[in-house]
């Protein structure tokens, strides 16, 4: 992920790790798993790093698991999402493209 993050110039990412032997996966997590409580307290600790009020935070998920974090920035976005969370977050994007969330981001500004 570091590497992928840095060649698009991302300075902030979390992410579970997945676990690799031999140069397959396994199925299995390490590390610290990345709760629905985990992502919703790392966007407000990068929010609060970054002195940013919250309008100008925008978070992307596709799953329950990402409804805390959605909830906690200005502009949540449900991408390619599952109904349940599509009725929670009024703004979803269901085109496998994440160029089609830049409108909503620039209605921001």
């Amino acid at each position: 992920m570091e590497r992928l993050a840095k060649s698009l110039g991302i300075a902030y990412f979390t992410a579970n790790q997945l676990e690799v032997k031999e140069g397959l996966l396994t199925g299995k997590l390490v590390g610290q798993i990345i709760s629905p409580q985990v992502k919703k307290e790392t966007l407000e600790k990068w929010r609060k790093k970054l002195k940013l009020s919250k309008e100008r935070t925008v978070a992307i998920g596709d799953g329950v698991n990402n409804l805390l974090m959605l909830k906690s920035a200005e502009l949540g976005i449900a991408f390619c999402a599952k109904e349940v969370l599509k009725k929670e977050i009024p703004h979803h994007v269901d085109k496998r493209d994440f160029l089609e969330v830049l409108p909503l981001i620039d209605c921001l500004e």
